[in-house]
């Protein structure tokens, strides 16, 4: 996916780097919390994010995973001026470029480089609807496989965030390996045999 920074000039950087913050965050520290005011555009540059929100009986829920170098997140209710439905919280040692919303909305380039990335952004989305759309746990497993969007996540990490129990999960998981449509490697990477 294409990044708000990528590519761009030295002088541009500079000058949008001298009105922002950067900031670095403790792992399971809240980056930004469940209905507070968005107030910044929130740049990634090293760690792992989880944007989530938790159920009424406490069970996390992970709407998705920032972890890219550059990957922006936050920009969406940040534009609505909307409270924000979720938080975000540090799920390693985090450094963010936090751009005021002034900053950014007076910076051409940035705005340009939005547009894009807000199309990839919701493509990704869509991937992930194309997932939880699935009526089976077997279903959600297999197309989050096949489109190895998130592959890379602990067993719990994707209960939580195909929004199942670990157990049963597991269950699923080692039935399809059972049957031999499913491989796990050396590694703990779950492969597809057959379809």
């Amino acid at each position: 996916m294409g990044k708000i920074f990528d590519d761009l000039l030295n002088e541009d950087f500079n000058r949008i780097l001298s009105k922002s913050i950067v900031r670095e965050f403790d792992k399971h520290e809240i980056i930004f919390s469940k209905g507070s005011k968005p107030t910044y555009l929130f740049i990634l540059l090293e760690g792992s994010v989880y944007i989530c929100d938790d159920s009424i009986d406490g069970k996390r829920n992970i709407l998705t995973i920032v972890n890219e170098k550059n990957d922006c997140f936050g920009e969406v209710y940040l534009f609505m001026n909307l409270d924000y439905p979720y938080y975000s919280i540090a799920t390693t040692k985090v450094k963010v470029i936090q751009i005021p919303k002034d900053v950014f909305l007076s910076e051409k380039v940035l705005t340009e480089r939005m547009n894009q990335f807000l199309a990839e952004k919701a493509y990704i989305l869509s991937r992930k609807l194309q997932v939880l759309m699935k009526n089976s746990l077997r279903e959600k497993i297999l197309e989050v496989i096949k489109i190895k969007d998130i592959v890379y996540l602990k067993r719990y990490e994707l209960a939580e965030y195909l929004g199942v129990s670990r157990p049963a999960l597991s269950k699923e998981i080692y039935s399809l390996i059972d049957e031999g449509i499913l491989e796990l490697n050396e590694d703990g990477i779950i492969n597809i045999i057959k379809r």
